[in-house]
């Protein structure tokens, strides 16, 4: 299947969730946690179908940045969920991986942004922090340097502008998502190669000027 995306999202056909589901609450999701379980992490997989902590409805026509109308297909949006079972496993000492798959209230299985259902689900928790790890090192400038930090006003003319795009859009767009809803330590960082999440090169986001 050739991927199709826009701003970030993927445009997803029932062929393509099929692929997703097995992708990602499978193989990926698995794999993953058999890593984390071998390094000494109590991990758990799930999926966002789990006690419905992805609770989610079908995505709206999107409005690109470019201004297009866009039908996303069988994607969806976060909506208010219980999060208990995740609040009850943490107290548990145990660490949920969350394969991005949601669902809907009647059973329909939905394709959920990955930093969408993690800027939401960091939100209803109440979490401290939320960190977007991707394959570049923070929010790049228009010259390719990574911009330290940036406050909710600076997103969103970057993505006005056309500054920010692909997949940075749906990255600042659940940071944005989790600032707003109280996270206040929220970051985007690399992913690759680091030894530490605390000493990665990325940018911190914040709903005002951040003064440390």
């Amino acid at each position: 299947l050739e991927p199709r995306f826009v701003d970030g999202l993927r445009i997803t056909d029932a062929a393509a969730l099929d692929v997703a589901v097995s992708v990602l609450a499978g193989r990926n999701n698995t794999a993953f946690v058999a890593a984390l379980c071998s390094a000494g992490c109590r991990a758990v997989g799930l999926t966002g179908a789990d006690a419905s902590i992805g609770l989610s409805y079908r995505a709206p026509f999107f409005t690109a940045a470019n201004g297009d109308a866009v039908d996303l297909g069988l994607v969806g949006q976060p909506a208010p969920a219980s999060t208990a079972l995740l609040a009850d496993l943490v107290g548990l000492g145990y660490v949920p991986v969350i394969a991005s798959i949601g669902m809907a209230a009647d059973g329909e299985l939905l394709n959920v942004n990955a930093d969408t259902l993690a800027g939401h689900l960091a939100g209803a928790l109440g979490a401290d922090r939320l960190i977007i790890a991707g394959g570049t090192a923070g929010v790049l400038d228009a010259h390719g340097h990574c911009i330290p930090a940036l406050t909710i006003g600076r997103m969103d003319t970057m993505i006005a502008s056309g500054e920010a795009h692909s997949g940075m859009i749906a990255k600042l767009a659940a940071c944005r998502a989790a600032i707003v809803r109280g996270v206040r330590d929220v970051s985007i960082v690399s992913g690759r190669g680091i030894v530490s999440f605390d000493t990665a090169d990325g940018t911190r986001l914040a709903l005002e000027t951040l003064t440390a």
